[in-house]
């Protein structure tokens, strides 16, 4: 079942009166005008083209607006109140981290879980140990005077450890990251070609929004409904679905290529990245019903877009690693990373439970992570509906990519296995990682 819990709502609501938009706005802006600057430099300039970026008021949502006349002008924008509401998650994350380690046995069960409990990558703690340099250069001095202030602080229970301050820049970080670079994904793949010209746009020159005005809200009893679909059949949009996925995947792909360029691809920094990549889509579990239906909207279930993710991500990783020669064998990063991958849905389903969701007794999994640890069957019944279509297009968008390194057919071939049940390379007995 999902199902907010209104006494949660209002909290979330009191909260939002003590962040600082101002604040946050100027270290969104800094960021994003530095990938802005990038794209530019190695995508769109050297074609005579420009990407513009603007904050904007209105509800949590990104876009971007592609005119078919000028592709190689898009416009992208954010919403302020997206870049609020990632700042109140990252914010948050630590603390509930550190809530749900002290005043449950979670953690504890978890790590004990007989495959995992000599995974080197293991940690006990809240959170993996996080270092100054595993901050972006950007967020590092003002991330290191709050590290400074909290250590000094009076009252214990206010204190918060480096690790909680580190954790909180790194994810809003990444969070932003991953979505600059889905938006930047329908751009660099053509998508504004693939559209069908009966297809009603959601603003003027084709604006893509991270989550569209018609998705499936969930009614009081948690079954899904839609105000763009009651009373009438409507199918649903594959091919949108299909592209969304690899939007998403160019988003993965191109984040942890940001990480590489950093030098902050590590351990402990992936599994931030998972946990914020989880948050994020968990966000917009709450316009879809609790269960693995084909949904009608132009986005696929959050937690099939969060599968497909997964799989990139965890062998982009191994990969990189063995031809970094940071590992001998993708045997042999595969606990390890079997093991930040499964804990991180796990504290990002608790994390969107403790913080939205209503439940009857903590005894029962949040429904969100009931569906990505029980829905197999489910998951690869909608994953094998979308193949037509993304083997389809998939050829049309490597033809027009503008990046000319992308992994998108490296990720197709990922997406195939996991449909067929074949070995994607890494152990056959994780469920979660195949």
């Amino acid at each position: 079942m999902n199902q907010t819990d209104d006494l949660k709502i209002l909290r979330l609501q009191e909260e939002k009166k003590y962040i600082n938009k101002d604040f946050v706005e100027g270290l969104a802006s800094q960021l994003i005008d530095e990938l802005v600057d990038w794209a530019n430099d190695e995508i769109f300039a050297s074609r005579g083209g420009e990407l513009t970026f603007k904050i904007t008021l209105g509800k949590p949502n990104a876009g971007i607006a592609i005119d078919p006349n000028d592709p190689l002008h898009p416009r992208m924008e954010f919403r302020l109140s997206l870049i609020s509401d990632i700042y109140a998650d990252a914010f948050s994350y630590p603390i509930v981290c550190r809530r749900l380690n002290e005043e449950t046995d979670t953690l504890v069960h978890f790590n004990e879980t007989e495959r995992f409990r000599d995974c080197r990558v293991r940690f006990t703690s809240p959170l993996p140990e996080l270092h100054e340099s595993n901050v972006a250069n950007l967020f590092r001095p003002v991330c290191e005077t709050f590290v400074t202030l909290n250590l000094e602080a009076r009252d214990r229970e206010l204190q918060l450890q480096p690790d909680d301050v580190r954790c909180r820049f790194i994810m809003f970080e990444l969070m932003l990251v991953w979505t600059f670079f889905h938006e930047l994904g329908h751009a660099v793949q053509g998508h504004y070609r693939m559209r069908s010209k009966g297809a009603s746009l959601v603003s003027e020159l084709g604006f893509l929004e991270m989550e569209d005005s018609t998705s499936v809200l969930p009614d009081r009893n948690g079954s899904g409904s839609s105000s763009a679909t009651q009373g009438k059949a409507v199918e649903p949009d594959l091919a949108a679905q299909a592209r969304e996925l690899m939007a998403d995947a160019d988003a993965m792909d191109q984040t942890l290529k940001y990480l590489v360029r950093s030098g902050r691809l590590n351990f402990n920094v992936c599994y931030l990245l998972l946990c914020s990549v989880g948050c994020m889509f968990q966000r917009f579990y709450n316009s879809y019903p609790a269960n693995l239906q084909l949904s009608h909207a132009r986005h696929p279930h959050p937690a099939i877009r969060d599968e497909a993710s997964q799989l990139l991500s965890i062998n982009w990783i191994a990969d990189y690693l063995v031809a970094s020669k940071n590992a001998q064998s993708r045997e042999e990063v595969s606990t390890p990373l079997a093991y930040l991958s499964v804990r991180a849905s796990l504290m990002t389903g608790l994390f969107r439970a403790h913080r939205i969701e209503k439940r009857e007794s903590p005894e029962y999994l949040p429904s969100y992570m009931s569906l990505l640890l029980d829905g197999g069957d489910q998951q690869r019944g909608y994953i094998e509906a979308l193949l037509p279509e993304i083997e389809r297009q998939l050829p049309m968008i490597c033809e027009y990519h503008l990046i000319e390194m992308h992994s998108l057919e490296y990720w197709f071939g990922f997406i195939k296995a996991n449909v067929r049940d074949e070995s994607t390379g890494l152990p056959e007995d994780d469920e979660r990682c195949r």
